[in-house]
């Protein structure tokens, strides 16, 4: 059974917390936590945020309410009445609840800590960690948690237009990602820079952009360049080639 906690806003003034800012609030709060003074503690820690706790005493509730739609933060007792804190994130992983989960343990060790990073949780903290270090740790998963939502509404723009590239469309667009001029391509290729310009004026067609540089913001949500490239330096490379095309532009005119 899932009740919702708030308390006075006067229950614990944590002035000194400078965490992000207020749009970095979850949009919901869920603890699982089988002790009510434990789950009485959260609610104070997070009243002068107004920050309002949904609380289950058992896992099986909270798997009930969430699914993979759901958004927000979950706070998760190593050990809730029903089942263990790495069953419930096992739970969620099989139902696509995609919600970064906080351990919170009475004794974390380093073995308890590396069991729950390999099962995915955002964190690991003692049961005694400071409100302030709670808060933090909340905010910074709850920032990592709309960065995954910004990729889910990018990518659902996105992935049908690239569907629609050229096996060779999508070759150039990577390589172009990648920072390379358009004579850099020609030669990588083995064909004419004209193709080059040819292809790449029907992938802005394509992906009804009129620049490059309109595909970048969503790529880089997308995470399309982690790990792949230095977004830096293939912004700068975009730079000069397009500034270079500019410029023979004007000299022909």
């Amino acid at each position: 059974m899932a009740t919702s906690l708030k308390s006075d806003s006067g229950a614990l003034m944590e002035k000194s917390f400078s965490g992000p800012e207020e749009s970095a609030k979850p949009s919901n709060l869920f603890l699982v936590e089988a002790d009510p003074k434990a789950a009485e503690r959260f609610q104070e820690i997070f009243a002068n945020r107004a920050l309002e706790v949904t609380h289950f005493q058992h896992g099986a509730d909270f798997l009930e309410l969430a699914d993979a739609t759901s958004t927000g933060v979950v706070l998760l007792d190593e050990m809730p009445m029903d089942m263990s804190g790495f069953q419930l994130l096992d739970a969620m992983a099989a139902r696509d609840i995609a919600m970064p989960a906080i351990i919170m343990s009475a004794s974390p060790d380093y073995e308890l800590t590396r069991e729950a990073f390999k099962k995915n949780a955002f964190d690991v903290l003692p049961k005694t960690t400071s409100p302030i270090k709670i808060l933090e740790a909340v905010f910074k998963a709850s920032e990592l948690e709309q960065e995954r939502l910004s990729v889910q509404r990018a990518g659902a723009v996105v992935n049908p237009m690239l569907d629609a590239l050229s096996a060779r469309e999508t070759e150039i667009l990577d390589l172009l990602f990648a920072g390379n001029s358009t004579k850099e391509i020609a030669r990588h290729l083995d064909i004419a820079p004209r193709t080059i310009d040819v292809h790449r004026s029907n992938i802005l067609r394509k992906l009804g952009i009129s620049s490059v540089f309109q595909l970048v913001p969503a790529l880089s949500a997308m995470g399309y360049f982690e790990g792949k490239y230095d977004l830096a330096d293939t912004v700068k490379a975009l730079s000069t080639e397009m500034d270079a095309k500019s410029a023979a532009s004007a000299c022909q005119r």
